[in-house]
């Protein structure tokens, strides 16, 4: 069973697919419900993976609301190694070589679907190492299979790159080809850049030399291609603060400053000064998230995966309702 786009006259419209974290959630959830027409389905940032190969929701998010599962959106349950605030590769790395807990983890997995009476999975381990590349690849062929046993699917988060196996462990640890055989979607987190550094969160070029990359390893029915809703605040050498469209526009009003457009990648660019200290943010608005998604259209991907639904600018679902409904 697949998300797969019939290749027929019928043709499905491109699908897009939105994360709900357990943090902002009312905020979330209020945009779900007002875009609720344009969403294929819905991601839950709701559980972590424990080191006995258990599950564990997170605080806070819980069910879909029961309006939202009324409109026939997908929502599947993602299950990631984000522990205390940090990507933790020992906890996913530990699964894989034990082999009770690892089928240990199988079991518990499907059964959060099953039980859940969920349409399918998400697993979003990142970070993790080279050496887990081989291990990884065969865990999630063996997930896969018993999920599709049960008539469910599996999506699967992978970081960007441009080569195999990648430039850095985390890329390296997923084998493109391998898991593109395996899992339904595979979301490309097209994303984060470069948060070093005061610059665009995905630039036009960047994406496209991504996906294009993705697109020659992986099916491109099962190509998902992730969009911003989000930006950083840098200051000098601290560590960038996670903003929205909507700390963007606080910002500027309390500062008294005019964003403006930065030209080449379209983002929003703000800069202002707070403790005597300069701050420079960028974010993706409607025109930003446009450009994106017609590179995604240009280039044939399945679908879209925005990180994350809640404080985007409104003018971003005119753009998502064009690259879904031509082309």
């Amino acid at each position: 069973m697949t998300f797969s786009q019939p290749q027929t006259s019928e043709r499905r419209k491109r699908q897009v697919w939105g994360y709900v974290p357990e943090y902002d959630r009312t905020a979330a959830w209020a945009s779900v419900r007002s875009h609720a027409a344009l969403l294929t389905g819905i991601s839950l940032f709701q559980y972590g993976l424990e080191p006995d190969g258990r599950v564990k929701q997170y605080p806070g998010l819980g069910p879909a609301p029961l309006a939202i599962r009324e409109t026939g959106i997908h929502v599947v349950p993602m299950v990631t190694n984000l522990i205390g605030g940090q990507w933790d590769r020992a906890r996913v790395a530990g699964v894989l070589t034990d082999p009770q807990v690892r089928q240990a983890h199988l079991q518990h997995l499907v059964a959060l679907v099953v039980d859940g009476r969920y349409p399918g999975l998400e697993l979003d381990y990142e970070n993790l190492s080279a050496d887990d590349r081989e291990p990884y690849s065969a865990f999630i062929a063996e997930l896969a299979a018993a999920l599709h046993a049960r008539g469910k699917t599996l999506s699967l988060a992978v970081h960007a790159k441009l080569v195999e196996p990648g430039p850095w462990p985390g890329a390296q640890a997923q084998d493109w080809s391998n898991l593109g055989t395996a899992a339904d979607r595979i979301v490309v987190m097209t994303y984060d850049e470069n948060p070093s550094r005061p610059g665009p969160i995905a630039s036009v070029s960047w994406s496209r030399d991504i996906l294009q990359f993705a697109l020659s390893r992986i099916p491109a029915e099962r190509v998902f291609q992730g969009i911003p809703f989000y930006g950083y605040d840098w200051s000098g050498s601290e560590k960038a603060e996670y903003r929205t469209y909507r700390d963007l526009i606080e910002l500027a009003r309390a500062h008294g400053v005019e964003p403006h457009r930065e030209a080449s990648d379209r983002h929003m660019v703000l800069q202002y000064t707070r403790s005597g200290a300069a701050h420079e943010v960028w974010i993706p608005d409607g025109e930003t998230v446009s450009a994106l998604m017609a590179v995604g259209q240009e280039l044939g991907v399945a679908g879209y995966a925005i990180w994350r639904m809640g404080g985007e600018d409104p003018l971003v679902w005119p753009g998502v309702q064009r690259a879904i409904s031509t082309g």
